[in-house]
C-alpha cells in the first residue's frame, strides 16, 4: 500500500453524458492491486454547471474554438469552483491525467499551475493524444533532426487542419518541461509499477497485459450516476485493440494486440451496473464481432442470465456473422450496430485494407434485414486513392442498396491521423474535393430518403 495521495483526472471538453473509461479502468486496477486512487471528472463537474448554451457547445464534435478556451470559460464563469478544485489537486502527491485531443489544452495548463503551486507533484501523462504525439515524434518525444519533405500527404494533413495554411508541425509539443512521466498506450502495467516505485522512466510505451482475463472493472467510485445527462447508460469495454489493420485507422495505433475479457467478467459487470438502474450498455469496442465466437457466447449468456438487455455496439464485416447469430444477438436485446463500411467501391475497400469486399457487405446487411437488427454505417468520402469513378461507384452502391441500409449513422471527408501509413496516389482528390464530394453524397441521400445522424455528419472536421 503506498502513503502517496494519488489522483486520476480527465479534464474538459470531453463527451459528457456517460462517466469515462480510462482514469476508472485505471482506478480498478490499483485498488485491485492495494493502491488507493481517486478519479475525479472534472468534465462531468464544469459541464454540469454550464449554462443550456455552453452544454449545446460542449456536444459539438472537434470545436477546437471550445477547446482552446474551455479553461478560461471555466475559471471567469465558476471562479470560486474553479480554485477550490486547482488548490486541492495540488494537494496530492501524484496527478495522472487521461489527454485526448478535445482536452489537451485545458490539460497542458493545469499541468503547468499545478507545477507553480506545488514543484514537488508528480505529473503523468496518458491517453489517446499522447498516443497520437508519439508517433508524429517518430516514436520520440523530441523533434526529428530533419523534417521530412512536404507530400501529397502533408498538404492533406494542412488542408485538414483548422489553421489550414501552415506546413504541418512534426513537434509533439513542449509538454515534457512540466510532465514527469508519459505513458503511452496502456496505462495500467506502468501505472501501477508507478505506484509500486514512485518512479517510472520518462517515457514508458506499450507495457501492456498479456491478457484482460481477470481485468478488474470499473466500478465508479466516487462518482455518482445520478450527475450525468443518460444516468441510466454506461459505457463498457469487452475488448481492447483490433485485429484489423484499416490504413486510415488511428484506433489500431492505441494497442499493439488484441485481447478481450472473459465473457463471464463482463456479465458480472452488467449485473453491477444493473443494481444501480442502469438499463443501456454502450460498447466502446473498436470491433466488438473481433472475436465472433465470444460474441455468441456473450448473446448466450446475456439470454440466460438476463433474458435480455439492451446494448450497442460497434463491429465490422466479418465472416461467421450467419443468420442464426444475428437472430440471436436481437434477442439478447442489441438495439442498434454501428459498422464501419466507409466505401461501397472495392477498389477503395482493398486501398483502406478493410478486409472485406462490397459483396460481402451486402450480404451481411441483407441478413440484417432478415434478423431484424436496426444498424447504420459509415462512410468516408475523398480518400486518397479515391477517384471521381470511384466515388460514384460508391455513392451508387449506398443508394441502389437503401432497402439493405437502414441508416447513414456518420459519413466524413478522409482525416489524415498521425502514424497512419495513407498512400496519396498522383491525381487524387484534393481535400476540398473531398469536401464537395460529402455535399454531393448528402444531398443524393435526401433526394432518396436515406436516413441520416445529423451529429455525426461531418463530425470529424475541426469547428473554428
Amino acid at each position: 500500500m503506498s502513503d502517496q495521495k494519488i489522483l486520476l483526472i480527465l479534464m474538459p471538453v470531453f463527451w459528457p453524458k456517460m462517466p469515462p473509461l480510462g482514469i476508472n479502468y485505471l482506478k480498478a486496477f490499483a485498488d485491485s492491486q492495494g493502491f488507493s486512487v481517486q478519479a475525479w471528472d472534472l468534465n462531468n463537474r464544469f459541464y454540469n454547471l454550464a449554462s443550456q448554451d455552453l452544454k449545446k457547445e460542449w456536444l459539438i464534435s472537434c470545436n477546437t474554438n471550445l477547446e482552446e478556451n474551455i479553461l478560461k470559460i471555466v475559471e471567469t464563469t465558476h471562479p470560486k469552483e474553479w480554485r477550490a478544485c486547482l488548490k486541492a489537486i495540488a494537494d496530492y502527491d501524484a496527478v495522472g491525467f487521461s489527454v485526448f485531443k478535445s482536452n489537451f489544452k485545458a490539460t497542458q495548463e493545469v499541468a503547468r499551475r499545478l507545477k507553480r503551486l506545488n514543484p514537488r507533484v508528480k505529473i503523468l501523462f496518458g491517453g489517446p493524444e499522447i498516443a497520437r504525439r508519439y508517433f508524429k515524434a517518430d516514436s520520440k518525444f523530441n523533434p526529428p533532426q530533419k523534417s521530412p519533405g512536404f507530400s501529397p500527404w502533408d498538404e492533406w494533413r494542412c488542408a485538414f487542419s483548422a489553421k489550414g495554411s501552415e506546413a504541418p508541425d512534426f513537434s509533439p509539443g513542449n509538454f515534457t518541461e512540466f510532465c514527469d512521466h508519459v505513458i503511452v498506450g496502456e496505462g495500467e502495467r506502468p501505472f501501477v509499477e508507478y505506484l509500486k516505485k514512485k518512479t517510472l522512466p520518462s517515457l514508458c510505451a506499450f507495457q501492456e497485459l498479456p491478457d484482460l482475463e481477470n481485468l478488474p472493472y470499473p466500478r465508479f467510485d466516487g462518482l455518482k450516476q445520478a450527475v450525468y445527462p443518460r444516468p441510466d447508460a454506461a459505457a463498457l469495454l469487452f475488448s481492447r485493440g483490433c485485429p484489423r489493420r484499416c490504413r486510415f485507422c488511428s484506433e489500431r495505433l492505441l494497442y499493439h494486440s488484441f485481447r478481450r475479457r472473459s465473457v463471464e467478467s463482463l456479465l458480472d459487470e452488467i449485473a453491477f451496473h444493473k443494481t444501480r438502474g442502469v438499463r443501456y450498455f454502450v460498447f466502446h469496442d473498436s470491433m466488438f464481432n473481433a472475436d465472433v465466437k465470444a460474441l455468441n457466447a456473450f448473446c448466450d449468456g446475456v439470454i440466460k442470465r438476463f433474458g435480455s438487455i439492451l446494448w450497442e455496439a460497434q463491429i465490422g464485416v466479418q465472416r461467421g456473422m450467419s443468420l442464426t447469430l444475428l437472430k440471436k444477438i436481437k434477442k439478447s436485446g442489441c438495439y442498434n450496430l454501428f459498422i464501419g463500411l466507409e466505401s461501397g467501391c472495392d477498389k477503395t475497400l482493398k486501398n483502406m485494407q478493410k478486409g472485406f469486399n462490397k459483396t460481402e457487405a451486402l450480404s451481411l446487411f441483407k441478413n440484417f434485414k432478415k434478423a431484424d437488427l436496426n444498424f447504420g454505417v459509415s462512410l468516408i468520402v475523398g480518400y486518397p486513392t479515391e477517384t471521381k469513378e470511384d466515388f460514384a461507384e460508391s455513392l451508387g452502391f449506398i443508394l441502389k442498396n437503401k432497402d439493405f441500409i437502414p441508416k447513414v449513422e456518420q459519413i466524413n471527408p478522409f482525416v489524415p491521423y498521425d502514424g497512419t501509413n495513407v498512400c496519396v496516389e498522383k491525381g487524387a482528390a484534393s481535400y476540398q474535393e473531398a469536401l464537395g464530394r460529402m455535399e454531393v453524397a448528402l444531398k443524393a441521400f435526401k433526394e432518396h430518403g436515406i436516413r441520416m445522424t445529423n451529429a455525426f455528419v461531418g463530425n470529424l472536421i475541426e469547428k473554428k
